[in-house]
């Protein structure tokens, strides 16, 4: 074949540097067209004449790639990180010009499929991917803080209407249940109270459901029992893990959350008693790459007394491009029996097989004054987050354009107007410190306010205090209002 490619990028990589030859580079007016393709459809065009066979696509793909972040309300216990790299090809045709000028298409060759990922990290190789080894996108500690509310264990109560359903049993905090319902007839079970709402109360629900036979139930906010009507929105629960997040409807005195099925069919689940918890818990995102085709993240759990509560597993799924985001949350923490103070995740496979360092997420009992989320994208194109801790100091900036008019009077072009925050650390260790201070090489930074994303733009990190071998931070940084 006339076009041969001699220089390519690896399979997968953050860089795209290409050379090619021609047996036809002597002919008049060679030249050589080169197309990125993308989904089918040719994204960009370069040009290169004899003597020059060399082209980089590096600073086109990633201009064409963004990030993936994830939102707080959903329960994506594992999902593929499909922003933040691209697939793609090459194709390169080369041309010429014959005695009579008149244009001649010669061969063409398209490369093989590639995947980039916009990540800057001097050695991608370190983070390749390879028969053994999976990584997590990230440069925390090996050990990390993270703050979740202390929960509530519900107790279960039968609430059986015309045999709306059968037995119900429970052992230990265990549920076992199937409820059977009929076309005038619906099966309802309910917690014990917890508490009083306002209206646009939140209840976070966090459980490991079941469901063995039937249709699965729907969950929501109830007034004590024997009223059944829903006074928060209504949702579906799925098999697994869940995280629902219930807002009151109405003003409720005696609250207690619902499950009900509503389907002429019976419905047999069984799942680990819920808890709930009107704290503050902290979402973590830990991306990572993997050249499985699926993958599965387990962790193990760990009491007070750091005794092991045993391992579980979150579902495996699918990766589309070597790359997913788990996240961490208060979902992880919840057991039948007792509150967890630790968990330990890790990558395997289905075998299974470790495939990564161990990531530790120990629960911050500290109170915290108004907290500072932070989250930002690392050098391996995935989110770090930290939050700083200590009642924060708050001030407001401005600056003002303004010109002459045609009297020589000063008037108003524009306002700006800054919201400036310093944000306060925990007394932290020096590897912690280290990996803070990488927000600073950051070109992505978020304020995560009532769940809401706001970018800011950090003006410089100080030590303000330190105790024997720990530091206090302090964060500045502002956004436009």
């Amino acid at each position: 074949m006339a076009v041969t490619i001699s220089v390519e990028p690896d399979a997968v990589s953050n860089a795209s540097a290409w050379t090619v030859t021609s047996t036809n580079s002597g002919e008049t007016n060679f030249r050589i067209k080169a197309e990125l393709i993308i989904a089918a459809a040719t994204v960009a065009v370069k040009w290169q004449p004899a003597g020059t066979l060399s082209w980089d696509f590096k600073n086109i793909l990633w201009e064409l790639i963004t990030y993936t972040t994830i939102d707080f309300d959903s329960l994506n216990i594992q999902t593929t990180n499909t922003d933040s790299y691209k697939s793609y090809t090459v194709k390169f045709t080369e041309y010429w010009e014959d005695a009579d000028n008149a244009l001649v298409t010669g061969d063409d060759d398209t490369s093989s499929a590639k995947v980039m990922y916009k990540v800057d990290c001097t050695t991608f190789a370190d983070y390749n991917l390879s028969a053994d080894d999976e990584e997590f996108l990230t440069e925390r500690p090996s050990s990390n803080k993270i703050k979740i509310g202390d929960n509530l264990v519900t107790g279960w109560t039968n609430w059986s209407g015309d045999n709306a359903y059968d037995t119900f049993t429970s052992s230990n905090r265990h549920i076992s249940s199937a409820i059977d319902s009929s076309a005038s007839n619906f099966g309802i079970c309910y917690t014990n109270g917890i508490g009083t709402l306002a209206i646009g109360d939140v209840i976070e629900f966090y459980c490991d459901f079941t469901k063995n036979s039937g249709s699965l139930p729907s969950i929501s906010l109830i007034e004590k029992p024997g009223g059944g009507t829903a006074l928060s929105n209504s949702e579906t629960l799925a098999d697994g893990l869940n995280y629902v997040k219930l807002t009151a409807t109405s003003a409720i005195v005696d609250t207690r959350i619902k499950i009900l099925s509503s389907e002429s069919n019976e419905v047999d689940f069984s799942m680990i008693k819920v808890y709930t918890s009107r704290d503050y818990n902290e979402l973590d995102y830990l991306g990572f790459l993997t050249e499985e085709a699926s993958l599965r993240i387990d962790y193990i759990r760990y009491d007070v007394d750091d005794s092991s509560l045993g391992a579980s597993t979150l579902s495996t799924t699918s990766i589309v491009g070597d790359r997913g985001i788990s996240p961490v949350s208060a979902i992880l923490f919840s057991h039948a029996s007792t509150q967890v103070e630790k968990i330990i995740l890790k990558m395997e496979t289905a075998t299974p097989a470790d495939r990564s360092k161990d990531l530790t997420f120990v629960r911050n009992s500290v109170c915290w004054n108004n907290p500072v989320r932070i989250e930002w994208l690392n050098k391996f194109g995935a989110f770090d987050a930290y939050t700083f801790l200590d009642n924060y100091d708050e001030d407001r900036s401005g600056k003002r354009s303004t010109y002459k008019d045609t009297n020589d009077v000063e008037q108003i072009l524009d306002i700006e107007n800054y919201q400036t925050i310093k944000a306060y650390s925990d007394y932290e260790t020096k590897t912690n410190i280290d990996w803070i201070k990488t927000i600073l090489d950051s070109k992505k930074v978020y304020w995560i306010v009532d769940n809401v994303r706001i970018e800011v733009v950090v003006t410089g990190i100080s030590q303000v205090k330190k105790q024997k071998d720990r530091v206090k931070l302090a964060l500045s940084f502002r956004k436009l209002i």
